[in-house]
């Protein structure tokens, strides 16, 4: 009986041990790459628990919103967000703007950031949707639909892709 409380112990001991370790690594993510690109914001405002704005006073029809979404608790799921704005005229039956450009960042702690680019067509009746995921240099690594080296290629998502880079730029660091 001595011997099963003993092992019961070390397992229990274990679980607790590896337990805090996985905390202490969220803590550390969540630390580094999302409190303190916040903490950097002042003007930054809380949307929700987990979804900050960090271009609250920056909304126009040329301008692209900054985001960070952070991780829920113990997961490694968070990201920043860079989203061009699109607008409909009042009835929704016309955008002003032929694409949308979402980039996504992921950060991570011990490996590059991963990045995916998504872009709406709306320049026929029904919207395309392109989703990718890139390297740094905008490379396609994976492709989840339609082929995105024809979209990439157009001028205007071209300046939208860039006009996002630069803000990701801008409002969260490389690793």
């Amino acid at each position: 009986m001595e011997k099963k409380k003993n092992i019961l112990i070390v397992m229990l001991s274990f679980v607790a041990m590896a337990f805090s370790a996985w905390n202490v690594l969220w803590r550390s993510y969540t630390s580094k790459c999302f409190a303190e690109i916040v903490k950097n914001n002042p003007d930054s405002v809380q949307i929700s628990d987990k979804i900050y704005d960090l271009t609250p006073n920056n909304k126009s029809m040329d301008s692209c919103t900054a985001g960070v979404i952070f991780p829920k608790y113990l997961n490694f799921t968070g990201n920043y967000c860079i989203s061009g704005t699109t607008y409909t005229n009042t009835d929704d039956s016309e955008y002003f703007q032929n694409y949308g450009v979402i980039l996504s960042i992921r950060p991570h702690l011990f490996k590059e950031m991963d990045f995916q680019i998504q872009i709406q067509d709306y320049t026929e009746n029904d919207i395309k949707f392109y989703i990718f995921d890139t390297n740094r240099n905008l490379e396609v690594v994976e492709n989840y639909g339609l082929d995105p080296q024809e979209i990439l290629n157009n001028s205007e998502v071209k300046t939208l892709v860039n006009e996002a880079i630069n803000v990701a730029n801008i409002y969260f660091p490389a690793d």
